[in-house]
């Protein structure tokens, strides 16, 4: 169901205007009506991702942060405000050297929201493994 009420901002974060209108006793600051065909709706989050844009988190190890960083500016641009970047399968040592880079990070305007790592192992069933190697 789209419901078209206004909408109230506060600090860049969307409000409940109940609580700035009957207990605070204020109104809007301002009233912008280029927007009233327009819908307002939540970003999408983005649980598995293995990289992008030329970037793979599980083998660009020695650049793990700038691509984290690139990957999450670029998402923007296609609705995702929140992902969790993906390790494949890999050695162990790569997970060692990898995880430690790839930090929780509030998005903005500068990029998404990293909500943590998705690890797609080490621990996978041999019968169903599919595409991942047997080791």
């Amino acid at each position: 169901k789209i419901i078209k009420e206004d909408l109230w901002i506060r600090n860049g974060v969307i409000v409940n205007p109940e609580q700035i209108f009957y207990v605070e006793q204020a109104e809007a600051d301002h009233t912008i009506k280029a927007f009233e065909n327009l819908l307002i709706a939540p970003g999408f989050i983005d649980i598995q991702i293995n990289g992008g844009w030329g970037i793979d988190f599980s083998y660009d190890s020695d650049n793990v942060e700038h691509g984290v960083k690139t990957v999450a500016k670029k998402l923007l641009a296609h609705g995702v405000t929140s992902f969790c970047p993906t390790m494949v399968t890999s050695d162990k040592d790569k997970y060692a050297k990898i995880l430690p880079k790839i930090k929780k990070a509030q998005g903005g305007p500068e990029g998404a929201t990293v909500l943590g790592v998705h690890l797609e192992g080490p621990f996978i069933s041999l019968a169903k493994k599919g595409a991942h190697a047997d080791e």
